[in-house]
């Protein structure tokens, strides 16, 4: 959960930080620029781990392709208060175990369902 809300503190602007259905699942997206070109970080769950994708916001990659992050049984991303910017997320880890965590972005209503 600490690693998660590390990245969104680093990529919290304006319209940035986001929700939506990635592959049949739910993911986290942070947006960003860089020279020009828009790119995303998801952050999702899929076959048995928790997963982060860099990849050009245009890319077509599948989920398999993203990086290892930790093992889990689940992953939740949702936008309680997307006009306030309020954020929910929820990890089953390994052990079954979930962890909670609900962030207000500093940039407000940049969360979307």
């Amino acid at each position: 959960a600490q690693y998660i809300t590390t990245k969104i503190r680093q990529a919290d602007l304006q319209d940035a930080v986001s929700v939506r259905s990635f592959e049949g699942q739910t993911a986290l997206v942070l947006a960003e620029e860089i020279d020009g070109e828009w790119y995303e970080t998801l952050i999702y769950y899929y076959d048995g781990y928790l997963r982060e994708l860099f990849t050009s916001a245009s890319g077509e990659m599948l989920p398999e392709d993203g990086e290892k992050i930790m093992e889990a049984n689940s992953f939740l991303a949702y936008a309680d208060e997307p006009e306030e910017g309020q954020l929910s997320l929820r990890i089953q880890t390994s052990d079954g175990t979930w962890e909670e965590l609900t962030l207000c972005l500093r940039s407000g209503k940049g969360a979307t369902p």
